[in-house]
């Protein structure tokens, strides 16, 4: 089973406990009607990204998801908490790419990805010997009860 395309969502949500604020975070993301695997960060050769709306239509409720997820959540109000994936893709379309989870206390969604970006370049020096697209995701949120961020990739078989 090897997934053909992906897809990255964001999503923010806050309750009175953390499982809540998970819910709604997911259905921030407009994710909240699968049932996710999660696996680690190998992107496939050749896998298709694809936006947020044609990804979301390929979706049924109730499927198996394979995912990977950044996920941050808290209940110390006035803290600020961040999410984000950054990914790496080779233009050698028979190299296989990585998402890298990233998870900490920034206000700014754009540092939340720099550090996930920071943290691509850093895994991946040496590893690929062509061109590679690298990109990223990232949400942040201040804290109010229990609140979650997360940043999610997507697979479909």
């Amino acid at each position: 089973m090897i997934p053909k395309k992906l897809f990255f969502t964001i999503g923010s949500g806050d309750h009175r406990t953390e499982l809540g604020s998970f819910e709604m975070a997911l259905r921030s993301a407009g994710v909240e009607k699968q049932n996710f695997v999660l696996v680690s960060s190998i992107i496939p050769p050749g896998c298709e990204i694809l936006s947020f709306e044609e990804g979301v239509e390929l979706l049924r409720p109730g499927e198996i998801t394979f995912c990977v997820m950044a996920r941050n959540s808290s209940s110390q109000e006035g803290e600020y908490i961040s999410a984000a994936l950054s990914y790496v893709i080779p233009q050698d379309p028979t190299k296989n790419g990585y998402i890298f989870e990233y998870q900490g206390d920034e206000d700014d969604p754009k540092e939340a990805e720099r550090s996930a970006i920071e943290l691509a370049e850093d895994l991946c020096k040496g590893i690929y010997d062509c061109e590679i697209e690298i990109g990223s995701v990232g949400i942040s949120s201040p804290v109010k009860k229990w609140t979650t961020v997360l940043a999610v990739a997507i697979f479909l078989i």
